[in-house]
């Protein structure tokens, strides 16, 4: 298989449409196989769901894995992750479903994950990269904090990170940036990623199982809820582990990488990451944040 779809969505029926929509239409790239996993929507999204799995299914399979209990974003996520070890794709894309796409955005992402250095040397691309991000005082001490917390050390190299450069791809040129943080929606190499799994598992299972507690308590973060930060700040850290036991180039690489203007709008209509909000309201919208 070479590339998976994994879409959350909690309560999103509207938005859900618009995801899926901009996502088969308005990219030439196909995934080979869809899984949704409804995190405890109300029985009209659940049924709306189940419909269109078995209308659209005869062209691309979709799986439809209901929970029935609103578990949020970490138990969901776990469920994808372990999910995509049982398809083991070449790719595996996890999708907020708050988000549309632009033209060409999945095609952008994988163009550079196959033709470019810099795709080639990461594990995997940023949803959005917030505007938070970029302050000092977050970069320099909130977030190296939250990694000697959780892992006992900080060893991102911050020097190279947020920092916009220009490549050029099949679709025009395009800005990328290293990053160490993303929101639920991320884009893997899973083939990468699961080299960094065989040569740190205890660490990526660290990372993967916090939320459930089925390490001990003593285990770094194993208290502590999973969310997307922590997650792609999980991915960074272990990536750059990996990078410095291959020799691969940390002054120059870093695990996540940031397309800008982002590939898609995140609307947050609701959901996993925003209950506070009915559906179709926002507070984080993209395509692009200004240092």
């Amino acid at each position: 298989m070479n590339l998976l779809y994994i879409i959350y969505t909690h309560n999103r029926e509207k938005v859900l449409e618009q995801c899926l929509s901009s996502l088969f239409n308005k990219n030439t790239t196909k995934p080979d196989r869809v899984l949704i996993i409804d995190d405890g929507s109300n029985l009209d999204v659940k049924n709306s769901l189940y419909q269109f799995s078995l209308q659209n299914s005869s062209n691309i399979p979709i799986d439809f894995l209901c929970i029935n209990k609103n578990v949020f974003y970490g138990v969901a996520a776990e469920f994808g992750f372990r999910m995509a070890s049982v398809y083991d794709p070449k790719y595996v894309f996890f999708i907020e479903s708050d988000y549309i796409f632009n033209k060409n955005s999945i095609d952008s992402v994988i163009d550079i994950f196959e033709n470019n250095e810099y795709g080639k040397n990461c594990v995997g691309f940023a949803g959005y990269d917030g505007p938070d991000f970029y302050k000092k005082e977050h970069t320099d001490k909130i977030y190296p904090e939250i990694l000697r917390n959780d892992y006992g050390e900080d060893n991102l190299n911050r020097s190279i990170m947020y920092k916009p450069f220009d490549v050029e791809t099949k679709f025009g040129k395009k800005q990328l940036e290293l990053v160490s943080n993303s929101c639920g929606t991320m884009y893997f190499n899973w083939q990468k990623l699961k080299l960094l799994k065989q040569d740190f598992p205890n660490e990526f299972e660290n990372w993967i199982l916090r939320v459930t507690e089925k390490i001990s308590a003593s285990a770094p973060g194993s208290r502590r809820n999973l969310n997307d930060g922590i997650m792609s700040h999980g991915i960074s850290w272990l990536w750059t582990k990996w990078a410095i036991k291959n020799n691969i180039d940390t002054n120059k690489y870093a695990g996540l990488l940031n397309i800008k203007p982002s590939i898609a709008n995140h609307i947050n209509g609701a959901g996993l990451n925003g209950g506070s909000l009915n559906e179709g309201q926002t507070f984080v919208e993209s395509p692009s944040w200004q240092e």
